[in-house]
């Protein structure tokens, strides 16, 4: 409560921190919500790999635009994705948006 009697004081102060707090927030533009509802998950080994274009479980899907990511979260180079690879693809309306390849020693 210390800080609110000097708010009061000084009204131009508190309008600027006020803004100073909310234009982050208000700049960072509209929250979309993701729901697991929204995803549909592929997994399996990597049977084949042209370009972008990956076979699992004997169906083609093309992840030229989604982010390669090990378990962890860290980022991978697209070369991890490769034949015999543990993978799992995960897919919405808008196509596949990421690939998580699991280590060797994790192959089923």
């Amino acid at each position: 409560m210390g800080w609110l009697p000097s708010i009061r004081r000084f009204p131009a102060f508190a309008g600027l921190y006020l803004s100073l707090v909310f234009l982050p927030i208000l700049l960072a533009g509209p929250i979309v919500t993701v729901h697991a509802a929204d995803y549909t998950v592929v997994q399996g080994i990597v049977e084949r790999v042209s370009g972008a274009n990956v076979t699992i479980n004997g169906h083609d899907y093309n992840i030229a635009k989604a982010r390669i990511l090990e378990p962890s979260g860290k980022v991978l180079p697209f070369s991890e994705v490769a034949w015999g690879r543990k993978v799992s693809l995960f897919l919405t309306r808008g196509g596949i948006t990421t690939v998580v390849v699991y280590p060797t020693r994790m192959v089923e």
